[in-house]
C-alpha cells in the first residue's frame, strides 16, 4: 500500500509485500512482489494466493519470443475471468480483481518497455535480451485483501526465458 497502510500486522491479514531495489547512484532496477500472512492464511486468501499461483504458472508457460504480450495479458484475463474475477476484458475501469497488467519491462526505469496490456496500440513482442516481470494479482479492496506474486524474467540471446528472482513463493510465514 506504498505506506499509506498505517494498521498493525495481524495474524492472517495478507499484507502485499512490492519490493524494487536500484543501484546506488541510479542504476538498473529490480522488482518482485510476495504476498504473505503471519501465522496462518483464512481459507479465502488461501483460494485467491492458489488462484494467481495458478495464473502466473500459466504465463509463464506462455512466454515465447515472437509472442505478443498483448496475447499473454489476454490469456491471462480469460483465466481469470473464468475463475469469476473481474479483469479488464469484462471492465476496462474495473478497480477490482484483475485490475492491473500482467507486467512490465524494467532496467533503467522501473516501468518500461515491453507492457503487458490488452490495449490494440501495444505491439511489444517478446525478443532476446529483454527483461520484464511477471506479476499477476487480484485485489479487493472493500475485503480488505489482495494477492500478487511478481518475478522478473531474462530472455537470453538464444530465446530461453529465465527468473532472475531467487525467492520463494510461500504464502504462510511462521511466527
Amino acid at each position: 500500500n506504498q505506506g499509506r497502510d498505517r494498521q498493525p500486522v495481524k495474524v492472517g491479514k495478507p499484507i502485499v509485500f512490492d519490493i524494487f531495489p536500484q543501484e546506488i547512484g541510479g542504476g538498473y532496477f529490480f522488482d518482485f512482489t510476495r504476498t504473505v500472512c503471519f501465522g496462518s492464511a483464512p481459507r479465502a486468501i488461501k483460494t485467491l494466493y492458489d488462484t494467481v499461483s495458478c495464473a502466473y504458472d500459466y504465463a509463464c508457460s506462455l512466454l515465447k519470443v515472437g509472442r505478443r504480450t498483448r496475447d499473454i495479458e489476454h490469456k491471462v484475463c480469460e483465466f481469470f475471468e473464468r475463475k469469476g474475477h473481474q479483469t479488464f476484458l469484462s471492465d476496462t475501469k474495473t478497480q477490482i480483481g484483475y485490475c492491473h497488467s500482467l507486467g512490465h519491462g524494467i532496467g533503467l526505469n522501473i516501468h518500461e518497455s515491453p507492457f503487458f496490456n490488452i490495449f490494440k496500440t501495444n505491439k511489444a513482442r517478446i525478443e532476446p535480451g529483454m527483461v520484464f516481470t511477471i506479476e499477476p494479482g487480484l485485489y479487493y479492496p472493500a475485503k480488505g485483501y489482495g494477492v500478487r506474486l511478481e518475478d522478473v524474467m531474462h530472455v537470453t540471446t538464444k530465446g530461453k526465458i529465465v527468473n532472475l528472482t531467487k525467492y520463494p513463493r510461500r504464502l504462510v510465514v511462521p511466527i
